[in-house]
Order: C-alpha cells, then sequence, then structure tokens
C-alpha cells in the first residue's frame, strides 16, 4: 500500500480493483490515525467512493429514517400538489420526472427517470426555501422540520470528512475552511424519488439517473435500494471504463441501519492535479432487483460560491521536477455554470447571478412546463 506521501508523488492511474467492499472501504470519520487516512487516500485515487463509520456523535440515527418518510410522503403527493413547489430561480423546489439529462449524450431524447426536491442554505446566495403547504398536506407537518436538522447535521459531517481528506493532502485539518474554500459552502439537500415502472435501456438512452460526475465538493448519500453505479477506468479521463454496482451498505455495520455512502466531486480532481478522481456513476433501474421504487438522499457539501479553485500543490501527481497544474484557476460559479447549462432544461447562467425571488419560477422550469403541454 503506498504511503500518503508517496501517492502524491506519482500520476493518477486508477486501480482495478474489484467492486467489492474492499474497494469501498469503511472509513471511521473520528480516526485521524495514519492507518485510516491512507485506506481515505486509497480510496479517493481508485473509485473515489467509501462508506462511513463512527459518525452518530455528528449525524443523529433517527434523522436517517426520518428524512425517507418525509420525503416518501411528499413524492406520494398527486401531480398538480408537487407542481406547486416547481424549481425557482434559486435553484430550489421540485424537479419532475425527465426534468434533468444528466448525460445529455446519451439521453436525446428522455431526460432522468426520477423526481427530486432541493433544499439550499438561506443566505445571500438563496432565498427563502420552497416548503409544502402544511395546511393543504397535513401529513407534511414534520418536513420542513426534518429537512433543515438532516441540513445541519450533514453538512456538519461533511466538514469533518473534508478534515480528514485535507490531512490526507498532507495539509491542516481545517484547510478547507481557513482558505475560504468551504467556509460558506453552497450546500444543497436533494431528495430523489426513481420509479421502478420502466427499466433502464442504455441502448435507448433510457436510465434512472444519467451517467455525470458530482459538480463540486463532498457528496453524501442514503439510499434504500440498489442501482447506484460507477465507471471503472483507466485514468480521469477515460470514459470508456467498465460498469460496476456499489453496495448499499457496508457489511461491518450491524443492524438496519442505513450507511453513509461519500464520493468526491470535480473539485477534488482540480485541488489534487488529478490524484484523487471525481468518478462518473449513474442509476439503472432493473425491476427484477428494483421490486419497489427507489429513494434516495443526497447532500452535497459544495465549495463557496467565489471559491477560487486551483491546485493545492502543483507537485501533486508529478513525477519530476517538471510539474504543473493541469486545470487553470477558476471560481466555482464559473464551473457550476457551465455544468447547470450542459445537464439541466436549457438552463440560462444569468439565473445563478440575480432574480433571487423564491416566488419566480426559473426560464428552464417555464420551458418544462410549456414542454409538457405540446
Amino acid at each position: 500500500m503506498l504511503s500518503v506521501t508517496a501517492l502524491l508523488a506519482v500520476p493518477f492511474v486508477a486501480s482495478m480493483i474489484l467492486p467489492d467492499h474492499d474497494a469501498f472501504p469503511l472509513i471511521d470519520v473520528r480516526d485521524t490515525s495514519p492507518r485510516n487516512i491512507e485506506a481515505l487516500s486509497d480510496a479517493l485515487s481508485s473509485t473515489g467512493y467509501f462508506f462511513v463509520a463512527n459518525e452518530q456523535d455528528i449525524f443523529p440515527p433517527r434523522l436517517k429514517q426520518a428524512v425517507f418518510e418525509q420525503s416518501k410522503a411528499f413524492f406520494a403527493l398527486p401531480s398538480e400538489e408537487k407542481m406547486q413547489y416547481l424549481r425557482n430561480v434559486d435553484e430550489v423546489g421540485y424537479d419532475p420526472y425527465e426534468y434533468e439529462h444528466l448525460d445529455p449524450d446519451r439521453q436525446p431524447e428522455r431526460g432522468d427517470l426520477k423526481e427530486g426536491f432541493t433544499i439550499g442554505r438561506i443566505d445571500e446566495y438563496y432565498a427563502e426555501n420552497i416548503w409544502p403547504s402544511v395546511e393543504r398536506n397535513p401529513q407534511l407537518a414534520q418536513f420542513k422540520q426534518v429537512m433543515s436538522e438532516y441540513f445541519e447535521h450533514a453538512q456538519s459531517l461533511g466538514h469533518a470528512i473534508n478534515s480528514l481528506i485535507a490531512l490526507a493532502l498532507n495539509q491542516t485539518s481545517e484547510y478547507f475552511v481557513e482558505k475560504n474554500l468551504t467556509n460558506q459552502p453552497l450546500s444543497i439537500l436533494r431528495l430523489l424519488h426513481y420509479t421502478n415502472a420502466e427499466n433502464s435501456d442504455e441502448e435507448k438512452g433510457v436510465f434512472g439517473c444519467g451517467a455525470h460526475s458530482d459538480f463540486g465538493g463532498t457528496t453524501l448519500l442514503l439510499t434504500d435500494t440498489a442501482g447506484l453505479q460507477f465507471m471503472q477506468r483507466e485514468s480521469n479521463s477515460d470514459m470508456n471504463g467498465e460498469w460496476q454496482d456499489i453496495p448499499t451498505r457496508h457489511p461491518a455495520i450491524a443492524g438496519d441501519e442505513l450507511s453513509f455512502i461519500a464520493n468526491i466531486g470535480d473539485m477534488f480532481e482540480f485541488w489534487t492535479n488529478d490524484v484523487f478522481v471525481s468518478n462518473v456513476h449513474r442509476v439503472m433501474i432493473n425491476k427484477e432487483i428494483n421490486k419497489k421504487d427507489r429513494f434516495s438522499v443526497a447532500f452535497f457539501l459544495d465549495p463557496n460560491f467565489d471559491a477560487n479553485v486551483e491546485c493545492i500543490d502543483v507537485k501533486f501527481g508529478c513525477p519530476d521536477d517538471v510539474c504543473e497544474c493541469k486545470y487553470a484557476p477558476r471560481l466555482y460559479s464559473d464551473h457550476i455554470r457551465e455544468r447547470y447549462s450542459s445537464t439541466s432544461h436549457k438552463f440560462d447562467p444569468e439565473e445563478i447571478d440575480d432574480g433571487h425571488d423564491g416566488g419566480v419560477q426559473s426560464r428552464r422550469s417555464q420551458q418544462y412546463l410549456q414542454k409538457s403541454e405540446l
């Protein structure tokens, strides 16, 4: 096994570990020992995925069940009621089925076979979140409280994981906060519901969720059903690798409690000069396996909106003294404009800059409605 120092001194080459639980290690979020940090480094430089352990004092276990109960209650609402909360200019709210095309090259006709609900921070970049009407939907009386608690604790857990990642990069544990990269993170919480009414079909461009890498920093996922796959690649630029299943839980975690599956996004490739990998993943629905609809909850701890993203150390991934960063410095806001514009309904990049009125639909939401009426 490579030491952290050795890992950061060689070019990135993804390992070809079979997708068993050894490929997705169990990382103790409270353990700063060299052994735990090295296991984290190995995971982030190969699959980009790992399971989270010992998070109970940061993230209350009761919230795992509560968030799924409230999520399922929301998605069970009539379609006309859910459409009252359509995503607005602040990128929060409801996404109907096929709203997103996360792999537009392979999804020329059909969008993702999922619906979603997005909750964001309330600060200068987000207006008030959209919350379902409790008056019309009394079964959602706890929705706002549960989601707000989940958001707060998941963000704390994300910061704890980032501290371990910083140590894996030979930095201080508070590196990402102290360097003004994640001290005001553009975090979002997404509730997702995949129907099992239709099988995914790669040849027809039909996916539960199209292939993509995550846009930002650290992702924390809970899911109750199989379907998530990642692409095993020879290098970060390889897009012809083999798809491998990601298990929904780690066998070392006892009981029925769901396990957090963590992965890293594009920013860590930029920060580490391709030492760590933001892996491509997708969701495939198979009615023989998915006997019921698939629900998942994804929390994204992303960089500050105005974070300047550049490689932390030019020597990362460099085998000799002739070193250079593979990525030019850029603002995180520019990156997400680019990614949103390629994956969502005719995204207008200007919408992310102004007009933060929580009651106004985005132009792409309006275009979705127009398309649905055709």
